[in-house]
């Protein structure tokens, strides 16, 4: 800041206000993109948090039948179905869960369009899960699923 002869500041020069507009730029050309990865992974997350209900129940219809099962009726009741959930039996011993985002989280185009698939296979009485992109589709990339 600049000050006259008598010692009053008359305001910042042209440079000084150019400097602290690039910095402010800089810093919300970081910040920004790290928020938004954020924000999809707390969604994702929120969704898997779901899974774990389906995981659990199919987990125990493996253990008192020795195999899965052959539609999801035989495991989920219809009162714990969240919206847009997809249950797959692929191939023998394989099964997918597909959660799709709830209205609410529709709203960010990321998520929105998107879904996350869950496969759980079969060997024996356990299953091994694992998350992330399965097949073709609009599984949401791995960089914005939790570490799973």
């Amino acid at each position: 800041m600049q000050t006259l002869q008598g010692g009053t500041a008359r305001g910042f020069t042209l440079l000084e206000l150019m400097i602290a507009v690039a910095i402010v730029g800089v810093l919300a050309a970081v910040a920004i993109p790290m928020y938004r990865t954020q924000m999809i992974q707390s969604r994702a997350a929120g969704m898997l948090d779901y899974a774990q209900i389906y995981k659990k129940d199919i987990e125990t219809y493996l253990a008192e039948h020795e195999a899965l099962p052959a539609t999801v009726d035989s495991v989920v009741a219809p009162t714990s179905m969240i919206n847009k959930t997809l249950f797959d039996f692929p191939a023998a011993g394989v099964v997918h869960i597909r959660l799709y985002p709830t209205q609410a989280l529709a709203s960010d185009v990321q998520v929105g369009k998107q879904y996350v698939t869950i496969q759980g296979v079969a060997s024996g009485t356990t299953i091994t899960w694992d998350c992330g992109a399965i097949g073709a589709g609009f599984d949401l990339p791995s960089n914005y699923m939790p570490g799973w």
